[in-house]
């Protein structure tokens, strides 16, 4: 084989080596897993937001139940102060009357309270169901696609050792000194070689003289495009 089909060969691995790097830098960044531990950890800030609801509301719960409490025990006793009373008069009686009725006012507002608290309580609870359901959904995915990852890098990690051993392979037996020119013009360029097809370069389209036409089928000696500087290389069919 010329050299000039390693050097072809050499520039396509080095091309794929380069994309292979790429996406094994972009899938180690792992963005997509980050973006589900941060949504994961929103959904737990939240978790934890709601139980300091669900706490404050039992707090309040207690408190409305002992005032609910002590208002039914003073109006009991107001009632049995009353049955034991051996004179009323009028105005007596509507005192009593008056304290009877708020402290039933003051009763039924407050079980109303208290019921409202409790389907608040309903409330939350359901989403805290709801929202420790997708926590766990978020951390099922995320161990999947870890797993998916750790997968592809080990197989990217791979075949880019053995895209760099086909590399070493091929320097080393490639002639040395086409091996420095191709080297010199790689280190400029990502892309050092460029098909010659309808007699242009595929590189950057110029149209090639005759002279450099018939070299390249006939010769092995590097010749690069006057334009653009890629190493011009015929694919014979």
């Amino acid at each position: 084989m010329r050299d000039l089909d390693l050097i072809y060969q050499l520039d396509n691995l080095y091309l794929e080596l380069d994309l292979k790097e790429k996406e094994l830098e972009h899938i180690e960044r792992r963005l997509d897993i980050q973006k589900r531990n941060d949504e994961k950890q929103r959904y737990q800030l939240e978790l934890e937001n709601l139980h300091k609801i669900i706490n404050d509301n039992q707090t309040e719960l207690r408190r409305k139940e002992n005032q609910l409490e002590d208002m039914k025990y003073k109006l009991s006793n107001l009632k049995n102060s009353f049955e034991k009373a051996n004179v009323i008069d009028n105005k007596q009686y509507e005192h009593f009357i008056s304290s009877v009725e708020n402290y039933e006012e003051k009763i039924d507002t407050a079980e109303l309270e208290i019921l409202d608290i409790m389907i608040n309580e309903d409330k939350i609870n359901n989403k805290i169901v709801k929202t420790k359901d997708k926590i766990n959904e978020i951390s099922e995915e995320l161990g999947n696609l870890i797993k998916k990852y750790d997968l592809k890098i080990s197989d990217l990690k791979q075949e880019i050792v053995g895209l760099k051993y086909q590399i070493l392979t091929l320097k080393e037996i490639i002639s040395v000194d086409k091996l420095l020119k191709y080297e010199k013009i790689k280190a400029k360029r990502k892309k050092a070689v460029a098909i010659v097809k309808d007699k242009a370069c595929s590189s950057c389209g110029m149209i090639l003289p005759t002279s450099y036409f018939d070299f390249l089928q006939k010769n092995d000696d590097i010749i690069l495009c006057e334009n653009c500087g890629c190493i011009l290389y015929y694919k014979k069919e």
